[in-house]
């Protein structure tokens, strides 16, 4: 038998790898039981001299880096490692401290970089907002043509003082008010608008020619907008939002039904941390 052959069967032979055949096999080659413990003796001589050489080698090397006159390069710590050592290795007060101050400090300069949350209130005011769907040809049932005509021409032109002014002359200033309260609402005068809105709602009754005037759930849903900018308080206007679905005059405008359930929609995604950096206009 090679002797590579015969060091590998004996490690088998003596790590219990054989199967009883092979085991047989292999003892009924050598010629008695003295030769085989002869090759075994000799097989954990050779082990053990492998293992001494092993820790010897080690041992070596252990003291030729003992021996080693360099210096190693010193570590690079972070202020995290510094605090780790000041909490777990009780390193002295100083250090606690100092790591301590520097995590404040590093909060506290994020917290002044972080971007503050955006109130939702000028956008939802813009982007719902009805601008006069009524134009002066129609408007003219209530007043006289050229007194109409008159308020939606200033109206469009921004002119404030002389919707005051018209509102001031007539004794019925049912249209100037109506434009009055869209100019104050698209210059963000918001009291001014919810009064005109309210005003020109309160026409309504004493005015036969206001069951022409299609802008009645309009102008619900403008008042709405007008004292939502005044309050802020968004849980109070999905409860008015909730009763102003079910009013006659909206009933019959789908597209006001449609902006309600937009504005609807959006106070309830919007969060309460956005709506607390708002503040009433």
């Amino acid at each position: 038998m090679k002797e590579e052959n015969l060091y590998l069967n004996l490690e088998n032979y003596i790590l219990g790898r054989m199967s009883p055949e092979e085991r047989l096999a292999f003892e009924a080659e050598f010629a008695d039981e003295a030769t085989l413990k002869r090759h075994l003796r000799s097989y954990e001589y050779t082990q053990k001299a492998v293992e001494l050489a092993g820790r010897l080698s080690l041992s070596d090397t252990l003291v030729q880096v003992r021996q080693q006159k360099t210096t190693l390069p010193a570590p690079r710590l972070s202020w995290l490692d510094y605090l780790r050592f000041a909490l777990y290795k009780q390193q002295p007060r100083w250090m606690l401290v100092s790591s301590v101050v520097a995590v404040c400090a590093l909060a506290a300069v994020g917290f002044l970089l972080w971007p503050a949350a955006d109130c939702p209130l000028p956008a939802l005011l813009t982007q719902n907002y009805f601008k006069p769907k009524t134009l002066h040809a129609r408007a003219a049932v209530i007043v006289d043509r050229s007194t109409a005509e008159q308020a939606s021409e200033w109206y469009a032109a921004g002119l404030r003082d002389s919707l005051d002014d018209l509102i001031q002359r007539l004794p019925d200033p049912a249209v100037p008010t109506y434009y009055a309260a869209h100019l104050a609402f698209e210059q963000q005068r918001y009291a001014e608008a919810e009064r005109g809105f309210a005003a020109s709602l309160a026409a309504r009754a004493s005015l036969k020619a206001f069951a022409e005037f299609q802008d009645m759930g309009r102008i619900k849903f403008n008042l709405l907008l007008s004292r939502l900018a005044l309050q802020a308080n968004r849980k109070a206007t999905l409860k008015v939002l909730a009763a102003l679905r079910l009013d006659e005059d909206v009933q019959g405008e789908p597209e006001v039904l449609e902006r309600i359930a937009q504005l609807e929609q959006a106070l309830t995604q919007s969060s309460s941390k956005n709506w607390k950096q708002c503040q009433p206009y």
